[in-house]
This record gives structure tokens, sequence and C-alpha cells, in this order.
């Protein structure tokens, strides 16, 4: 009986050329977020809205 964990596990292989720039749009977007989620506010407190 051959269970789960007498097999190899074979890893893939990734082209991370191929992969970068697909990561570097992930990383700006993480970086924009944390910016946006932990910069302090600067400006007015209240939305403007047309008059």
């Amino acid at each position: 009986m051959i269970t789960l964990a007498d097999r190899a596990f074979d890893a893939p292989h990734l082209n991370y050329g191929r992969l970068s720039p697909l990561l570097i749009v992930f990383g700006v977007a993480l970086v924009g977020v944390l910016v946006e989620a932990f910069a302090p506010r600067v400006g007015s407190a209240t939305p403007s809205t047309p008059c």
C-alpha cells in the first residue's frame, strides 16, 4: 500500500524571469496599499463635495 508520505515531492521549476513583470506589479500594489493604510492623512478631514 502506497501512502502519500512515501511519494517523493517534485518541486516545480519556476522561471522567475518570465514572472518578474507580474511580481513587480504585485509588489508595487502591495506597497501602495500599505502606504494608504498607514500614512497619515494630509489635508481636510472632510471630503470635498461639489456645491
